[in-house]
């Protein structure tokens, strides 16, 4: 690799960083907005996004600028595509803490108790996201495969809430109980699909440092 690769390739890692410190800020402060019914920190977590998203744009064209000048192969080129492909799911994370930041009613009292199941999957979410970028700057795959099993427990915990939330549909129809079930069920579900892009993420960074594709492939991810 030579030194002005080096330090472009460097420079697109610390920026990748940077923006996913942004995104797992983002879900925590998403969440605690709508715990707390904190309209101002959820638009907060909208303005945000706008830049996020700017990011996103650049570093994708940082990215190509790169492959265009130096053209880079082997792990070079491994790691600038999972540069890439992190990028948008950073991206994307970053769509679903608005997506609940968006569920903060400030006006309105919730008329079901907070589920206990809600903090454990932020904090589990969240969780998942930093240690996949961390097995990333240390180039762990043990840590990166940690991060797709963990998909299974997030799945089991998820179908605990769902669990909760059905008896109330079930046993009532009145209508500021069934809209405050669904929607805790469907903050449970994006940060669900945060999860899932963590666990992207995580395949992303076995394909830079093994070159093999573990997307869909279960017994890949155990060896």
């Amino acid at each position: 690799m030579s030194m002005v690769l080096q330090k472009e390739i460097h420079l697109l890692e610390r920026r990748m960083l940077d923006l996913g410190g942004r995104v797992e800020a983002g879900v925590r402060r998403a969440i605690q907005a709508l715990e707390k019914r904190d309209a101002a920190l959820a638009r907060q977590v909208e303005d945000e996004d706008a830049e996020i998203d700017a990011e996103e744009v650049a570093l994708e064209e940082a990215c190509l600028k790169v492959l265009a000048l130096h053209q880079p192969v082997a792990i070079d080129l491994r790691v600038i595509i999972a540069i890439l492909k992190i990028n948008n799911d950073l991206e994307r994370i970053g769509d679903f803490a608005v997506a609940i930041a968006r569920r903060v009613h400030p006006a309105e009292k919730p008329v079901l108790p907070w589920p206990a199941q809600l903090p454990m999957l932020t904090a589990f979410a969240t969780r998942m996201v930093g240690e996949v970028l961390d097995a990333f700057v240390r180039l762990d795959g043990k840590a990166a495969r940690a991060v797709c099993l963990g998909e299974e427990t997030f799945k089991r915990a998820f179908n605990e809430l769902s669990g909760v939330l059905a008896q109330p549909l079930r046993e009532t129809r009145e209508a500021d109980v069934v809209d405050a079930a669904l929607e805790y069920l469907s903050v449970g579900r994006s940060l669900q699909r945060i999860c899932g892009h963590a666990v992207n993420v995580a395949e992303d960074v076995l394909y830079m440092l093994d070159g093999v594709v573990v997307r869909h492939n279960y017994q890949a991810i155990h060896t």
